[in-house]
């Protein structure tokens, strides 16, 4: 197994997170997730900084070119109410293509980015209301 792959199993099970919990946040399917702790895919590049995010670390600990975290935010790894209002807001979504006609391709991709701008507008929210404190 690579660096990676054992680095993304120990996350996720000291988070005591579930595989289909990160896929649902990356977007893709828990198969696809498995695959990466597993060792059977490689990340792309956005993925492997969307996953660094989620388990606040660096992509260069992620990758064994470190082993310091480099941790530089509290907790970026989303709560259970926050997983669940993103689960909610991605199926309210899902209504919007019900015609079918588009292919599933570019529904993955519209779904992908509702999904990133679902959680750069919380990571702002969180940002901004913070500052209030």
């Amino acid at each position: 197994m690579s660096i990676l792959s054992e680095r993304l199993k120990q996350l996720r099970e000291e988070k005591e997170l579930m595989q289909k919990e990160i896929a649902s946040f990356l977007n893709i399917s828990t198969s696809a997730y498995g695959f990466y702790e597993q060792d059977k895919r490689t990340p792309t590049p956005d993925v492997l900084s969307k996953l660094a995010d989620y388990f606040d670390v660096s992509v260069d600990y992620l990758l064994g070119k470190t082993n310091t975290r480099n941790s530089s935010s509290k907790d970026s790894t989303p709560t259970k109410r926050e997983q669940k209002d993103h689960d909610t807001f991605m199926e309210d979504a899902k209504a919007l293509f019900m015609n079918g006609e588009l292919d599933e391709d570019d529904k993955e991709k519209i779904f992908k980015d509702i999904s990133d701008l679902f959680w750069e507008s919380k990571k702002i929210n969180k940002e901004k209301h913070s500052k209030k404190k």
